[in-house]
């Protein structure tokens, strides 16, 4: 880029002296020469050293963007270098810029400590409502377990009671209607007796009359008897 600057440059200087009028005298050329040439070895010394020195490069091309080869009455053309579109900044605005850039980032970074501290607290708080939410919710669960232990517990006591107490109850029917089968086997057979001994009342005259008073003392004896199991059955 520099080559071609300086290629440029010392082929307007050519033209410029090239064009010049015959009237002018050869004090004016000579220094002009020279003024080029001086300015053409200045700026291919910098050349060698351009990443450091922009900005002396810069302001020898503008000092050749201000030379008028024309100073003279008699001059017919002037060379007027294009104006620069991005001036560089200098090591003062970019110290400056550098330390504005480290201050809003130290600001950034203290908001952003702020906002992780903020942060932070709030996940521990969130962490401290749900380990509490967790421990209420397990000790619900270890009563509702022991109520539900006790209350199957209970529940298989009473269902083995109640099957207890049926087998009993049945045990004692069983037991009641062998008694009132046998009750009701004996008053079938006390009745029997008894119609018996009333047929024998009955008996024809011809009978002694002291067999019938000992046949009437037994049957009153036997129903005496048989009304008296009677009584107690009921």
């Amino acid at each position: 880029m520099f080559k071609n600057l300086k290629e440029k440059l010392g082929n307007q200087v050519t033209k410029t002296n090239s064009t010049l009028l015959p009237g002018n005298s050869s004090s004016d050329s000579v220094s002009i020469s020279r003024n080029s040439n001086t300015r053409t070895s200045s700026i291919t010394s910098r050349d060698d050293n351009s990443e450091n020195n922009r900005s002396r490069l810069d302001s020898t091309s503008s000092d050749i963007s201000q030379f008028s080869v024309g100073q003279s009455p008699n001059a017919s053309m002037t060379y007027v270098s294009p104006q620069r579109t991005h001036m560089p900044p200098s090591d003062i605005e970019s110290e400056y810029g550098a330390d504005e850039s480290d201050h809003e980032n130290n600001t950034k970074m203290i908001k952003m400590q702020k906002l992780l501290s903020i942060y932070k607290n709030k996940f521990n708080q969130l962490k401290n409502a749900y380990d509490e939410v967790e421990r209420e919710k397990e000790h619900i669960k270890n009563i509702l377990q022991k109520h539900q232990d006790t209350s199957i517990k209970r529940l298989s006591e009473l269902r083995e009671q109640t099957k207890l107490d049926r087998q009993a109850k049945e045990q004692l029917e069983c037991l009641h209607q062998k008694e009132i089968r046998k009750r009701e086997n004996r008053i079938e057979e006390l009745t029997l007796k008894l119609t018996a001994q009333q047929d024998l009342i009955q008996l024809p005259n011809e009978t002694d009359y002291e067999e019938m008073q000992k046949l009437r003392e037994k049957v009153q004896y036997d129903f005496y008897f048989i009304s008296n199991e009677l009584l107690e059955m009921i």
